[in-house]
């Protein structure tokens, strides 16, 4: 269009065109399109600035009013809306995450899965975490190329033992796309080191499978 003399383009959401960017998510505002199941004893996933990455708020799971997870056991999940991904193109996710918690993989577990088709794939667990403070995750997400996919962030306390932390928190998410096919010389060049999946080089563009 043209304003004050100047030409405006615009990116349309046209059937068959690939979006580069189909997740921004700030946890900002409102958190318009995510769902909140599961918790209990005042435990759950909700927007709260008890810690931000970026801004002032990020999704989190615990007690706002208490400053903690410490509800007894407990365990909540936080799903997106879906999205519909391009097909034959390369996708990533990134996410930022603060864990104060027990370190262990063992308890206060965090999990991401991929929903798609019905299935539910686990795509990162919580490490090892030795200090409070933010990390970014990057997950490759080649394999949902076609697919219509949502993001699930679960997490589990496993037991009522050292819960007095603050919690979970998720910022910053963000989905983009090359818009373009994976390029490959080798199989290994086609690794998205996510279990379950078929990676294969076919006529130099890597190709994905479940």
């Amino acid at each position: 269009s043209c304003v004050d003399g100047a030409c405006l383009y615009e990116l349309q959401d046209v059937e068959g065109c690939c979006e580069p960017e189909p997740l921004t998510e700030d946890f900002e505002g409102t958190v318009g399109g995510w769902s909140f199941s599961g918790g209990s004893g005042g435990c759950t996933w909700q927007l709260a600035s008890g810690q931000a990455k970026s801004g002032s708020t990020s999704l989190y799971y615990g007690n706002v009013s208490i400053g903690s997870f410490n509800c007894g056991e407990s365990s909540g999940s936080a799903q997106s809306q879906t999205f519909d991904l391009q097909e034959g193109v390369a996708y990533n996710l990134k996410a930022s995450i603060y864990m104060d918690t027990e370190g262990s993989p063992t308890y206060d577990k965090l999990f991401l899965y991929i929903v798609s088709g019905g299935s539910n794939t686990v795509v990162w667990t919580k490490p090892y975490v030795t200090t409070s403070q933010w990390f970014d995750i990057n997950i490759n997400m080649n394999a949902w190329a076609g697919e219509t996919v949502a993001f699930k962030w679960t997490f589990d306390s496993v037991d009522s033992l050292v819960n007095s932390g603050q919690g979970a928190f998720v910022d910053d998410m963000k989905l983009t796309s090359t818009c373009e096919a994976v390029p490959c010389s080798a199989p290994a060049d086609c690794n998205d080191g996510i279990g379950g999946t078929t990676d294969q080089c076919n006529s130099g563009l890597c190709e994905y499978s479940f």
